[in-house]
């Protein structure tokens, strides 16, 4: 996600070239190389990660394991194919679902294979023969002990893997389409409740239990998961999993990953998808001791396709219908105490919404450049850190899709998002035309100066062009929809070190 291939960067400079205006002479010096900030601690979120990865907790023994798996695999292979519930499929079902779940929170190390390739370390080079060398020829070494087996633990994935495989054959051969989704809805409710009992293990497990609840499909897809459909029932576990103050971010952000495709790729109802984005917002506001989680947050808030949002408002006891969730990527784009990797994604995330008539696409176009020219005095000041190329793109992004699945998407949703209106509104048009100049210098960057692989200022010029066709601009209206608050001066940045707790620290040095 943050970095893209080389090759898409090249074939994307080389289409805006066309489009962008001609580099200011004149360009300013390379800025000097910054010195490297300060990693910022995380006491407490590094302490309960290694507490949860600390934890041994198994629900199942090594023999409990061989003793389910002989009693269930010769029978459950023809009771998930046939797609036929009664008492007795009932209760092996339960009991399959148990058992592979179970076997992933095993702590003692599996016994050795009998038989077949043994694990052994890589073998040493031997030393080269020295000519004319005389004397007895030293003994052969004794051969390589074989190394333990892989731990349970370290097969996890490979458990999902399996236990996935027999899902997706669930109900192939039931005729009855509506049979066939009241088995496999049986079998993934079953696994929804059963999972439960594993969301306080070694964090290990919980991560993969969430991995398995993503991958939950009503409708099994075809080759590379093509025409899949994702289980709208998952969201449920997973926001609780979001509401759960011992979770571990990690954890939480496969939970976001898993509600973004519930999002796109399932039959969710309007409910559904309404507390979702209610859920996600509510996260936004919580504090992150790094940027992954808001940053997942706010790309998956870019993948609701309701106009409207029901929410009840402090004050209000009724619950009312707006464009929250606008008003929400709108006001993380503008936080100044944010990271400029998550404020960028807001625009990106703007540019996919669903805009209900009422919102006034102009003004949001134009706090996007806006944004632009606060990254692009930013960057002059320190240009080497790694995540400037993909904030850049993101405001690329907010005018323009990716790819064609996902103009295909936005296309399809209605009513229209910013990239749809582009075309029609000048008002976007003119404000993609504004982001071009800093996009393109970025992507052509580092470059050589003077013989050194440098990344250099942004021309003076665009500055100061941005800043006037900013200030030449404003909408005339400063809410988001009518009913809405009016938007703020941003609050100064805090004191902390130059930017934010959260800010990615890694940079790019000169080569």
């Amino acid at each position: 996600m943050l970095v893209l291939a080389g090759g898409i960067l090249i074939a994307l400079a080389g289409t805006l070239s066309a489009q962008a205006p001609p580099a200011a002479k004149g360009a300013a010096p390379p800025a000097a190389k910054p010195a490297a900030p300060a990693l910022v601690a995380r006491p407490t979120a590094d302490a309960k990660l290694r507490a949860q990865m600390a934890i041994d907790k198994p629900l199942m023994t090594q023999a409990e394991d061989k003793a389910a798996s002989r009693r269930i695999k010769l029978k459950i292979g023809k009771i998930l194919k046939n797609g036929v519930l009664n008492a007795q499929t009932t209760a092996m079902i339960d009991d399959w679902i148990q058992w592979r779940l179970y076997r992933m929170t095993i702590t003692e190390l599996p016994d050795p294979p009998r038989r077949g390739f043994v694990r052994r370390p890589p073998a040493a080079a031997a030393a080269p023969m020295q000519p004319g060398a005389i004397g007895p020829v030293a003994a052969a070494p004794p051969p390589p002990k074989p190394l333990p087996p892989i731990p349970f633990r370290r097969q996890l994935p490979k458990f999902n893997d399996l236990f996935l495989r027999e899902i997706k054959g669930a109900a192939k051969d039931q005729n009855s389409a509506s049979l066939k989704k009241l088995f496999r809805k049986y079998v993934f409710d079953g696994i929804i409740t059963k999972s439960q009992d594993l969301l306080d293990n070694n964090f290990y497990v919980r991560l993969n239990v969430v991995m398995l609840l993503n991958r939950l499909d009503i409708v099994a897809g075809g080759l590379g998961g093509k025409g899949s459909v994702s289980y709208a029932e998952i969201a449920v576990p997973l926001m609780d999993i979001m509401r759960d103050k011992d979770q571990s971010e990690p954890v939480k952000i496969a939970a976001v990953q898993g509600l973004k495709r519930v999002l796109l790729a399932s039959q969710a109802t309007r409910d559904q998808k309404n507390a979702i984005a209610v859920e996600l917002m509510s996260q936004l506001d919580q504090k992150a001791s790094m940027y992954w989680y808001p940053w997942v947050l706010v790309e998956a808030i870019g993948c609701i396709d309701e106009p409207l949002i029901l929410q009840t408002v402090p004050g209000d006891p009724a619950p009312t219908q707006k464009p929250f969730h606008v008003q929400k990527l709108v006001d993380v784009m503008r936080d100044q105490n944010r990271p400029w990797i998550v404020r960028s994604e807001a625009a990106k995330s703007l540019g996919r919404i669903s805009l209900h008539p009422t919102v006034r696409s102009d003004l949001i176009a134009h706090e996007i450049v806006v944004l632009s020219g606060g990254m692009s005095a930013a960057y002059n000041k320190n240009p080497n850190q790694f995540y400037w190329q993909q904030c850049f793109l993101d405001t690329y992004l907010a005018f323009k899709p990716l790819d064609a699945t996902e103009r295909a998407r936005i296309t399809q949703v209605k009513p229209a998002t910013l990239i749809s209106k582009f075309a029609a509104q000048k008002a976007v048009s003119d404000t993609y035309k504004q982001i071009l100049p800093p996009v393109l210098h970025i992507l052509k960057q580092p470059t050589v100066i003077n013989g050194v692989l440098t990344n250099a200022p942004i021309p003076v010029a665009i500055l100061q062009a941005q800043q006037t066709w900013s200030n030449d601009n404003k909408p005339s209206v400063d809410r988001v929809a009518p009913g809405l608050p009016q938007l703020q001066a941003p609050k100064p940045m805090a004191a902390k070190g130059g930017g934010p707790a959260v800010e990615p620290t890694a940079s790019i040095g000169n080569k």
